[in-house]
């Protein structure tokens, strides 16, 4: 459960790239909807920022990788 606790926490910090990984028992079963979640939820970022970028938005929309972890942010 503390693998659990510290993995969310760096989720709500803004780490997209979190894979929770653990593999037994009711807090596995929570893991792998998690990550399955987190995955969904990179996929519908990268989907909108290709779309306002194909729109030329005036959104501005950045996507950065730094210190292994995504970045999203809409200014």
């Amino acid at each position: 459960m503390r693998i659990l606790n510290d993995k969310m926490k760096q989720i709500a910090q803004g780490n997209m790239d979190v894979q929770i990984d653990i593999p037994q028992g009711e807090v596995g079963k929570i893991s792998i909807t998690i990550d399955y979640m987190l995955s969904e939820i990179r996929s519908l970022i990268q989907r909108i920022y290709h779309e306002e970028q194909e729109k030329g938005s005036s959104k501005c929309w950045r996507c950065s990788r730094r210190s292994g972890r995504i970045l999203y942010t809409i200014r």
